[in-house]
């Protein structure tokens, strides 16, 4: 293997030359290899003699970014994703084009002694020949062979080393040959003659001739000149790329490779624009090196060429869909790369530019979700709105101008609570169970979301990298909130065939029985508790350098609304000299448990909640009380039978809305391996990578 040529051999023993976006183009009727998968070119990587410094080389020379590669495997599958793009590109080699071929059988020479040699055409992707010619179709070629005159042995080498067959017609045999020259297969390399110098002896016995004028007193000085410019070698030392601010890298034989700066520029600002000056510097530089010390790729906004300088104007890719770039570490770089000309010593090396966009995000949102009342009134559900608050900036800074992008991260925000919708649907289902007669108002009270963004690509003074800090913060003072009233005794009194003796004590009680000094008196007091209430508050920070979060910002807030609806009637009274007390609770119990939990994927920073309803279930407690009067004789109370003291206490229970089934899988809280991820509809993103 050749690795100055970068021809190499593959198992078989059959050589290709690896061509590199440095290299001379190849000659149109040559093909490169084509593969069509990864898979495909890794295989003809593997299969090729080559050592992996060698492939190090290339890969880094045509890698657009150069990644740290930890080992073979992982090299021979990033060349071959180049391999598969085009990026680098392998011909295959004719014999004829190496030198275990032998020229002269293929070389015929002309009336004026120069000599013309045949030879496959991919023999010019390694040699670079003074004189090759070509010809435009297939006339020009007969053309050239008929004045060249080669007799019939010579054109029968010629076809027979370029694998053509070999006849004994010399029409058909010149015809062949003239159809490879003119589909670009063949080239002629051709060497012209020049007569050797004059020797000694013979100098003797010409001094009275007239002497030829390459040899007159003009020639010496040409001839010393040449000498001397033989011993003052032109070579590079160093070749350096600086920027706008003054950040510079430098490459030598000893860091000889791909040297990457980074920097930020504008698209189209033209005041934000990079300015990369390219210098070299070396020992008796050549005017082609003072006069174009350097290439560029891709070609950038302008180029302003000096003494061995070069400054280059570059610009950033242009930038769009903003709401989908807020993550900056997401945002690529444009790539340039700057190219010494023409010295071996530091090829295929060259100087990586990554230009970023000069960008900068600077946010702060508040956004009143206003608050939703549910309640059924008349036998229906209703449901109301009131207003909703969208106030703050979200300002990208970008290009030369400021944007407020505030309302379209709008909808961003309307997304980020289309899980709270399940609350109206819970309450509808509450509110259906009554048939008529309750007035039951529950009030849901949304968030007051607050979010804040600070976020810029900026170069590091301190190195070669452009770096970004970022801080994300969010508040919800509450998240949700639940509060509610409800007038619902005396239809539950109906609804539960259990409460119908209560619901006719109740009538009486209502009325009142005799007097307080009578022999029998009865009075009741009717009591209706409430109690719901309960909130959620969430507070989320996190913060970083290059995406790298500073510490671990997963903040879980978990919310606990239970709720109990419970009416009481109790009754006291005596009946001679009997006290007795009945009380009676009839209530229901619901709520919802659930919890929300603000965290990030590769995707971006999201939160998820869960939340479970727990059903509503009815009960009725009954508690009766009786006592002896104290004060009468005991006669009285034997006569009667009363014991002392007597107290009972049942409570029932009836299920009239099942609990939902569990929302929370173990895995997506535990997401152990193998099993699967959270479900991404449950994912709402606050910025997204």
């Amino acid at each position: 293997m050749l690795i100055n040529s970068q021809l190499v051999k593959d198992h078989f023993g059959q050589y290709y030359k690896i061509q590199i976006s440095r290299d001379k183009s190849a000659p149109y009727a040559i093909k490169a290899e084509q593969f069509s998968n990864n898979i495909q070119a890794a295989q003809f990587i593997n299969n090729l003699k080559a050592p992996i410094s060698f492939w190090s080389k290339i890969y880094n020379s045509e890698a657009l970014v150069v990644q740290p590669v930890k080992n073979q495997y992982q090299l021979i599958n990033a060349l071959a994703e180049l391999f598969s793009i085009g990026k680098i590109k392998a011909f295959k080699m004719d014999a004829t084009a190496l030198s275990e071929s032998s020229p002269e059988k293929r070389t015929v020479k002309d009336k004026n002694k120069n000599t013309h040699t045949f030879t496959s055409a991919t023999s010019l992707l390694i040699s670079k020949p003074r004189e090759v010619k070509t010809f435009s179709d297939k006339t020009e070629a007969k053309k050239y062979l008929k004045e060249l005159s080669p007799d019939r042995v010579e054109l029968q080498n010629v076809a027979k080393e370029l694998d053509l067959p070999v006849t004994d017609a010399d029409d058909e045999l010149a015809g062949l040959i003239a159809d490879g020259l003119a589909a670009g297969t063949i080239v002629v390399i051709v060497d012209r003659y020049s007569a050797p110098p004059a020797s000694a002896s013979d100098s003797d016995t010409s001094l009275h001739e007239e002497k030829d004028a390459s040899y007159g007193p003009e020639s010496s000085a040409a001839i010393v000149a040449t000498q001397t410019d033989e011993e003052i070698i032109c070579e590079l030392t160093k070749f350096t790329a600086k920027c706008s601010h003054n950040r510079s890298v430098d490459m030598t034989d000893d860091s000889a490779g791909i040297i990457l700066l980074e920097v930020v520029a504008s698209e189209t600002y033209e005041k934000d624009f990079e300015k990369i000056t390219a210098t070299i510097k070396g020992n008796a530089l050549c005017g082609e090196h003072v006069e174009s010390s350097s290439s560029i790729s891709p070609e950038p906004v302008s180029t302003k060429k000096s003494s061995a300088s070069n400054i280059y104007t570059l610009s950033c890719d242009k930038f769009t869909s903003p709401l989908q770039n807020i993550w900056l570490p997401s945002v690529k770089p444009k790539s340039y790369k700057i190219y010494p000309n023409a010295h071996q010593t530091f090829s295929p090396s060259a100087i990586a530019i990554d230009v970023y966009p000069k960008i900068k995000w600077n946010g702060e949102l508040s956004y009143s979700f206003g608050g939703k009342e549910s309640k059924r009134a008349d036998n229906k559900n209703e449901h109301k709105n009131t207003t909703s608050k969208y106030t703050g900036k979200l300002e990208l800074e970008y290009d030369g101008e400021k944007r407020d992008l505030a309302a379209d991260y709008n909808d961003s925000i309307d997304q980020i609570l289309t899980k709270l919708n399940w609350i109206t649907k819970k309450v509808d289902k509450v509110l259906d169970y009554f048939d008529g007669g309750a007035s039951m108002t529950l009030t849901v009270g949304w968030p007051n979301i607050k979010i804040t963004y600070a976020t810029e690509l900026k170069e590091d003074e301190g190195s070669r990298a452009v770096i970004n800090d970022y801080k994300l913060t969010l508040g919800a003072s509450p998240l949700i909130e639940i509060k509610g009233s409800v007038d619902f005794f005396p239809v539950l009194m109906k609804s539960l065939p259990a409460t119908h003796g209560i619901y006719k004590v109740l009538e009486q009680v209502k009325k009142g029985i005799g007097n307080e000094k009578g022999i029998a008196h009865l009075e009741g007091e009717i009591k209706l508790e409430l109690s719901v209430g309960s909130g959620l508050h969430v507070n989320f920070v996190s913060s970083g350098t290059n995406g790298q979060e500073n510490n671990n910002n997963k903040v879980e807030s978990k919310i606990d609304i239970q709720f109990q609806l419970e009416g009481s009637i109790t009754a006291k009274g005596h009946a001679w000299v009997i006290k007795f007390e009945k009380s009676y609770k009839v209530g229901i119990k619901s709520g919802f448990v659930g919890k929300v939990i603000v965290d990030k994927d590769d995707e971006g920073f999201y939160w998820y909640s869960r939340f479970l309803f727990n059903g509503l279930v009815i009960y009725f407690t009954k508690y009766d009380k009786l006592e002896k009067e104290v004060s009468n004789s005991s006669r009285k109370s034997k006569k009667f039978g009363v014991i002392d003291s007597l107290t009972t206490q049942s409570t029932k229970e009836w299920v009239c809305i099942k609990p939902d089934a569990d929302e929370e899988a173990p895995y997506e809280t535990q997401r152990l391996e193998g099993q699967a991820e959270l479900d991404a509809s449950d994912k709402h993103y606050l910025i997204r990578f």
